[in-house]
């Protein structure tokens, strides 16, 4: 862990984080104590919550401190479905029919059947495992410990291959023909080919970046140290803008021509106009501190609502997408 971040996310905390004891739960009251201003569902007692993702119309979270994987309806808010899956799941990517959890204490990946909404595999990958991605028909898993993503074949569980990728990488991104591996110890982006399995040259990009999103060519990044997201250029990986957001920039989504960014401290959303390249927009939606690297907020646009998961205050709250 980075000794120069006083408050940071992670979640990963724990495993974006670095912190690797396990999750405390954190009861709701019976109301929200806080919350955006338009809140349009509450989903309390998730028990840190950090990883989100759609699939099957269903919004996935995975419950940390609770070794489960909950999905929520979201039209009303209500949890359809919890599923136990490993020790302290952190993060989800959908893919290959399935939505796949990395546990990051016991070192495994969890396939969830979304229609069934059951664990059908549980394949062994290394220590500490965090961030995922689905490319090339295959999951890729990062390995935060050896400082390494490697690709599983989603079929047999078998690791078809080992890329190293430096010092504590904590999220990996699918792009349109890149993987974009965030490598929070090295303040890097590394590029990896998912057809050849081969890292590019790192690219120095920031303070403790996290999470990611490509768009129309551009990779913007959350750099969870600096306070900033910055945008690169996918095909010259340079860095070509960088914006200041709200503080420990975490998660990072995109949707209708904007890209959206939650802040651990509140959490506040930041809105990122694509054309402009310009924060046109914050949105507070909770009163929190900040994480101090002991967890991580996500982000997830499902039709016309932001979700984020709340690690600190145990819940997911929606709102609808910023106008």
């Amino acid at each position: 862990m980075k000794s120069t971040i006083v408050v940071t996310v992670a979640v990963l905390a724990l495993a974006a984080c670095g912190n690797t004891e396990k999750p405390k739960d954190r009861p709701s009251p019976a109301v929200p104590l806080d919350g955006p201003a338009d809140l349009r569902h509450w989903v309390p007692d998730v028990r840190a919550p950090v990883g989100l993702v759609t699939a099957n119309g269903l919004l996935w979270v995975a419950a940390s401190s609770a070794d489960q994987v909950l999905a929520i309806e979201p039209a009303t808010g209500k949890v359809a479905a919890t599923v136990k899956v490993g020790d302290t799941p952190l993060r989800l990517t959908e893919g290959g029919g399935a939505v796949w959890a990395s546990n990051f204490r016991d070192g495994t990946v969890s396939r969830i059947d979304p229609a069934t909404r059951s664990v059908t595999a549980t394949y062994p990958v290394g220590p500490e495992v965090e961030g995922l991605a689905w490319a090339a028909n295959a999951l890729w898993v990062i390995g935060q410990k050896d400082g390494v993503l490697r690709k599983l074949d989603p079929t047999t569980g078998r690791v078809a291959a080992t890329v190293p990728v430096g010092r504590e990488p904590r999220l990996v991104t699918a792009g349109a023909s890149t993987l974009w591996v965030s490598v929070f110890g090295a303040d890097a982006l590394v590029p990896v080919d998912p057809t050849t399995a081969k890292a590019s040259p790192p690219i120095a990009v920031c303070d403790g970046p996290q999470g990611a999103a490509e768009v129309d060519g551009l990779v913007w990044v959350a750099c969870t140290g600096a306070g900033k997201v910055a945008a690169v250029d996918a095909r010259t990986k340079k860095v070509t803008t960088m914006l200041s957001t709200s503080p420990y920039p975490d998660g990072v989504t995109a949707a209708n021509g904007r890209v959206f960014i939650v802040g651990q401290q509140g959490p506040t959303v930041t809105v990122v106009d694509l054309a402009q390249q310009e924060v046109v927009a914050t949105h507070p939606a909770g009163k929190g501190p900040g994480l101090a690297d002991q967890g991580n907020d996500d982000i997830a646009v499902v039709g016309d609502d932001i979700w984020l998961s709340r690690f600190d205050s145990g819940d997911l709250v929606s709102m609808p997408i910023p106008a």
